[in-house]
C-alpha cells in the first residue's frame, strides 16, 4: 500500500513539472519586434568628422529592417506582430504605449503607423548576438549550423558570433529555455565584385514560426 501511494505522488510531482514547465512561457497573442537605428554610431561618426560614412549605416539599417519585416510578412503567421523602432525601447518597458509607434508587416511599403491601446499577453524580439550566458554555445570553431544540415533554427544553440533572434518578456529579460534563442541569417548578399549589389538579408522568421508552434502544440 505504501509504495502504491510514493507512486501516485511521484506520477503526480512528474506531472505538475512537466504542466509548469508547459505553463512557464504562456502562449501570446502579440510579438513586438524591435527594429534598430544606429543612432549613436550615427552620432558618433559625426563628432568624428566621418560624416561620408553616415550614409552606409543607414543604408545598413534601412536594409536589415526591411528585411526583417518582409520576411515576417511571408513566413510568420502563428500570432499577430508589430514592430517599433529602439527609440521607443524606454516607453514600451515602461508600458507607455501612447508614446510607441508601431507599424504592421506593410511598413516596408506603407507609411502607416498602428496605436496601441492595450496589447494582452506579449513577447518582444530582437535580433543580435546571443548573450554569454544562460544560452548552450556549440564550439566556436565549429561553423555555424545551417538549414541544409538539418537545422532548423529551434534547438537553442549558437555560436557567439551567430545573429539569432533573442526573446523577452515585457521587461526585456530574456525567456529561459529554448524560447529565448532562436539561430536566423543576417548576411549581405550579392555580386562580390559589384558593390553596389550587395545588400544585407535577414531570413529567420519561419525558423522562429516552427519553433513556437512546436511549442505550442499542445
Amino acid at each position: 500500500m505504501y509504495k502504491l501511494i510514493l507512486f501516485f505522488l511521484v506520477l503526480h510531482t512528474v506531472t505538475f513539472a512537466q504542466i509548469s514547465t508547459k505553463l512557464q512561457h504562456p502562449k501570446p497573442n502579440v510579438i513586438l519586434v524591435l527594429l534598430n537605428e544606429s543612432t549613436n554610431k550615427i552620432e558618433a561618426l559625426q563628432k568624428r568628422g566621418l560624416g561620408d560614412k553616415i550614409a552606409e549605416v543607414k543604408t545598413a539599417d534601412k536594409q536589415i529592417n526591411t528585411s526583417i519585416v518582409n520576411d515576417f510578412k511571408h513566413y510568420f503567421d502563428f500570432c499577430l506582430v508589430y514592430f517599433f523602432y529602439n527609440k521607443d525601447y524606454d516607453a514600451v518597458k515602461r508600458k507607455e504605449w501612447d508614446k510607441v509607434t508601431f507599424y504592421d508587416t506593410e511598413h516596408t511599403s506603407s507609411p502607416k503607423k498602428i496605436s496601441l491601446n492595450t496589447l494582452g499577453l506579449y513577447y518582444i524580439a530582437e535580433v543580435g548576438f546571443p548573450p554569454i550566458v544562460n544560452v548552450a554555445l556549440i564550439d566556436e570553431k565549429n561553423p555555424p549550423l545551417k538549414e541544409s544540415d538539418g537545422f532548423d533554427g529551434s534547438e537553442g544553440y549558437a555560436t557567439r558570433r551567430d545573429y539569432c533572434l533573442l526573446l523577452y518578456d515585457d521587461q526585456f529579460k530574456m525567456l529561459e529555455g529554448k524560447l529565448g534563442l532562436t539561430n536566423i541569417s543576417l548576411r549581405r548578399v550579392g555580386n562580390i565584385f559589384k558593390q553596389s549589389s550587395l545588400e544585407y538579408r535577414f531570413v529567420g522568421a519561419d525558423f522562429f514560426n516552427r519553433k513556437l508552434q512546436k511549442y505550442y502544440k499542445d
